[in-house]
């Protein structure tokens, strides 16, 4: 890897964090007995080398060797051969073609190449970590490679056990991440009116997010704008021209990467003066988030926290208006949606370094029957607000600190 200005731009962290999150993978396969890693998850891949795609291609494979004894070896195309050298501190980067091989003569495609590499670190004779699920594009490629190995172990726990407690450096992304989301979430709040179009709304957000340093959005953006009885049981469903009326639950939901580190908040408006049941459920649903978020704090079991927002919900008697099973939270991180889930069977603990999004929702009867049944429009609305929470030494840090009231207008 060089040392331009323009890698400098590009990459995410410096070289010393990859390097501590490597020593610190290796540390756990020593203690487990395994030899290698190969990974072709792009998060996995981008946490442990740096190599970051801006979106998920087709057809392509990239994978990590990441041995236990030596230095790591990294696979992409060749048309990503200087954005992978100026993001990686990874030195040894090997390239094949996808596709036409014309102009690249000399180099193989992702089977011939990656099947090489693992010959050359031996890992067809030695036990290797894989991901249950990587993801990839061109599962052919990644089938071959799987194959190929005769010692295998699915690691994604181990992963997970490392990527669930977030460098201070990471933390500082994600906080970052989140002002700039709250930012956007407030303007959109202070503009949304009667007869404005859910994409007038979410356009408002973008453009935000945008002015505010959020240079992943919109290609990377996760925004869920919906209003209107027609609208409640379509989930993370997409902007339309739909006009927003009075009686309506206007749900603005969702977040953006920055720096690959993601947000996602949620807050509600009603268009007009909402009725008794929109409202009761509503402060439910908040005094819910609330007592979940009240609750965490390094060593609470997260399925404690589940039972703070559940307790909540039955005193109002709403338990009949959830979805069954669904978690109240998940990390966030590398992932819009990663591990950990606030389910009430989780017995992982709280630690420093953790960033949750919580969110215990409340439905509609006539949703929550659309939900589990045939779709029909109806219904009062959806209810929920989302916070992203930072576990601390001594307690949490709510980093998305904007108003979490029903917005009515």
């Amino acid at each position: 890897m060089g040392s331009s200005e323009t890698e400098n731009l590009m990459s995410d962290f410096p070289p010393e964090e990859y390097a501590s999150r490597c020593d610190r993978i290796r540390s756990i396969m020593k203690q487990q007995k395994i030899d290698g890693l190969l990974l072709a998850r792009p998060e996995n891949i981008a946490y442990f080398s740096g190599f970051r795609r801006p979106s998920r291609y087709q057809f392509v494979c990239d994978i990590l060797l990441l041995p236990r004894d030596s230095p790591p070896a990294l696979l992409v195309p060749v048309d990503q051969r200087a954005q992978s050298e100026m993001m990686s501190w990874v030195t040894d980067i090997r390239h094949y073609v996808a596709g036409n091989r014309i102009l690249f003569p000399e180099l193989s495609d992702a089977t011939e190449t990656g099947l090489k590499l693992l010959r050359e670190f031996e890992f067809e004779k030695k036990m290797i970590g894989v991901e249950a699920n990587p993801q990839v594009s061109d599962q052919k490629s990644w089938d071959t490679f799987k194959n190929r190995l005769t010692r295998i172990r699915e690691i994604d726990d181990l992963i997970w056990k490392l990527r669930v407690i977030k460098s201070p450096l990471e933390v500082e992304y994600v906080r970052r991440g989140c002002q700039i989301a709250s930012t956007a979430f407030r303007k959109a709040l202070e503009s949304v009116h009667e007869g404005m179009t859910e994409r007038e709304l979410a356009r408002t957000v973008y453009k935000t997010m945008l002015d505010e340093g959020a240079e992943d959005t919109p290609l990377a953006g996760a925004l869920n704008v919906k209003g209107g009885s027609g609208r409640y049981a379509m989930s993370d469903t997409r902007p339309t021209d739909y006009k927003l009326r009075k009686g309506d639950i206007v749900v603005l939901d969702g977040g953006m990467p920055y720096r690959g580190y993601w947000s996602d908040i949620t807050r509600l408006t009603c268009i007009g003066t909402p009725s008794a049941r929109q409202k009761h459920m509503f402060e439910a649903c908040l005094e819910a988030e609330t007592a979940a978020v009240n609750a965490l704090k390094p060593g609470t079991r997260i399925s404690d926290v589940y039972r703070a927002a559940q307790e909540t919900i039955e005193r109002n008697g709403l338990q009949k208006n959830e979805l069954p099973q669904e978690p109240f939270g998940h990390g966030i991180g590398l992932e819009l949606h990663e591990p950990p889930f606030i389910t009430a069977e989780s017995d992982i603990m709280l630690e420093p370094g953790m960033v949750l999004a919580i969110e215990p929702c409340l439905y509609d009867d006539q949703v929550l029957r659309s939900f589990l049944g045939s779709y029909a429009p109806g219904g009062e609305g959806v209810f929920f607000v989302e916070d992203n929470v930072l576990i601390t030494e001594n307690g949490s840090e709510n980093l998305t600190p904007i108003s979490r009231k029903l917005n009515i207008v």
